[in-house]
């Protein structure tokens, strides 16, 4: 079974992952607030979208490296949202955590979502110019792995 390199007391078995995806696919659906821009994002894509969301958060739990793919992919649409859509986000991250593994493991899977989101906010905030900047870099850095610590 192997263990987050992040956080050594938490350890990861084959369905841990998988179940937050999915609890997350879940409410992401179900969510009225994001349903529009996700319509956008994900249109009908939700099976393509739980497989890459699994293979990038298994890659940055377990720090495998490569989750680069994925952040590419999901990153062109950085601009298109709102800093409400990356709060509500952050929101229903949380309570699918916090449904869906154990309390020690969802705190450290909302801390690990809250660095990212709060990457991606701080640069929705900023003018044109600057948003596009920075946007880049956190992109950047998400594929690097370099804003998650």
């Amino acid at each position: 079974m192997p263990f987050m390199p992040l956080d050594p007391s938490i350890y990861i078995d084959g369905d841990v992952i998988a179940d937050l995806v999915d609890e997350l696919s879940y409410r992401l659906r179900m969510s009225r607030t994001l349903r529009p821009v996700l319509d956008k994002l994900v249109g009908n894509q939700w099976h393509e979208f739980e497989i890459g969301f699994e293979k990038f958060w298994r890659s940055v739990v377990l720090q495998t490296g490569d989750h680069a793919q994925y952040v590419a992919t999901v990153s062109v649409h950085f601009a298109e949202l709102t800093p409400e859509d990356v709060s509500a986000i952050s929101d229903v991250f949380l309570e699918a955590s916090l449904r869906s593994v154990p309390l020690h493991t969802a705190a450290r899977f909302a801390e690990i979502s809250e660095i990212a989101l709060s990457a991606l906010n701080s640069a929705l905030r900023l003018d044109d110019r600057e948003r596009s900047d920075r946007l880049l870099e956190v992109s950047e850095s998400l594929m690097t792995g370099s804003v998650l610590g």
